[in-house]
């Protein structure tokens, strides 16, 4: 049972005022995810146009340093969401820019697969995401091959109290699972522009059995480490929906 200072320390992490930003300090990196709706008896096509015509393209503008990684994820189990395409810059205005000359390119050099892509996938949606916390890529543990992302609905005026939450206290529990192994990474994302969903928790784990049971003992330690604070960041974060995203390509 832990002590009174650990709930202490962590109601007044909870409590203590925002920090004023530093104008000296590096925007966020940014990542720009398309989540298409498909017709599911087609969307292995998509799979296909992705890896052999829109892939290369994509790489060529990571190997120019316009994006620094791109994935196209698989749907295993969640919401609507069939697909998720997704590409990181160094900050906002670089990853739209990336991603409108990647269009450009698309419809220059692939324009027919790019016009079959949208027959197989006909509709979807458009969110930025600043990557605002996550595990130290030296401690993570080997490849995933699966994700879960859970998409939050927050309150607005509150919803910086859910980051500084998982920042101060998540972060510890986060960590120790990687360090362990039970996950090889985990990630939590800000919304910048989009649609109803304020924030992104991602685990990684390498395959589907390991990712269901590091969720479930994640969520055991967070309770009995800091229940405070788990209290409070689902009162901020009171509804969401989780995908399990099978990785089908991520580079690098």
């Amino acid at each position: 049972m832990k002590s009174r200072l650990t709930l202490a320390a962590a109601l007044a992490a909870l409590l203590a005022p925002l920090p004023a930003i530093a104008q000296e300090e590096e925007p966020d990196p940014a990542v720009f995810g398309t989540y298409f709706h498909c017709n599911e008896s087609r969307e292995a096509r998509a799979d296909t146009i992705i890896a052999e015509t829109i892939g290369p393209i994509l790489d060529r503008h990571m190997a120019a340093d316009a994006i620094s990684a791109w994935g196209w994820y698989a749907h295993h189990t969640g919401g609507h969401w069939r697909r998720l395409l997704y590409m990181v810059s160094a900050d906002v205005p670089s990853v739209m820019a990336a991603r409108d000359a990647i269009i450009d390119d698309m419809i220059a050099e692939a324009g027919e697969a790019a016009a079959e892509l949208t027959q197989v996938c006909p509709s979807h949606d458009d969110y930025v995401w600043t990557v605002a916390a996550g595990s130290d890529p030296t401690l993570e543990q080997g490849r995933p091959s699966v994700a879960l992302s859970t998409y939050m609905v927050c309150d607005f005026t509150e919803e910086d109290r859910a980051s500084r939450i998982v920042e101060n206290v998540f972060a510890d529990v986060y960590n120790k699972h990687v360090e362990e192994g039970t996950i090889t990474g985990w990630s939590w994302l800000e919304h910048n522009i989009g649609g109803q969903y304020r924030r992104i928790s991602v685990i990684d784990a390498p395959d589907l059995s390991s990712l269901l049971a590091a969720r479930g003992a994640i969520f055991e330690d967070l309770f009995e480490e800091n229940p405070i604070a788990l209290d409070r960041f689902g009162q901020i974060c009171d509804s969401h929906t989780d995908y399990i995203w099978e990785m089908q390509i991520t580079k690098p």
